[in-house]
């Protein structure tokens, strides 16, 4: 038998695939994210507001991550289609996507932030996140 020695951990984390772009972590608030793409105009108050913003970027489509734990890159927004995530027990299923479909549905995202191409090239990021 076999007995681990040093350092174990409890912390848990996740893989991801976004079609999406960043930006810089201050250029916009969760409160703006809630309104502008998940349709979310009330709250009763900063608690609140901070559930709803992690209900709407965990369980919609549309993902937003604005800090390193959740993926996103030092000092930005990650915002995008989320395409696939997974964790280390789960068995992840054969899948296919239509890229044009997300590139798409990516683009739409970045017009409703008001974004230029330019300012917020999309591509496909992959990492993990903490969970």
């Amino acid at each position: 038998m076999k007995i681990r020695t040093g350092f174990v951990s409890n912390s848990s984390s996740s893989s991801f695939v976004v079609m999406g772009f960043t930006v810089p972590q201050d250029r916009f608030t969760k409160e703006y994210f809630l309104q502008h793409l998940y349709g979310v105009d009330s709250w009763e108050d900063e608690d609140d507001m901070e559930e709803k913003f992690y209900d709407c970027s965990c369980s919609r489509s549309i993902s937003v991550s604005d800090n390193e734990e959740d993926g996103a890159p030092k000092g930005k927004t990650l915002i995008g289609v989320s395409v696939a995530t997974w964790d280390s027990e789960d068995y992840t299923e054969p899948a296919e996507f239509d890229v044009a479909t997300m590139l798409a549905q990516a683009v739409k995202i970045r017009e409703k932030l008001e974004l230029s191409e330019e300012e917020a090239p999309v591509k496909l990021y992959v990492g993990t996140r903490m969970s």
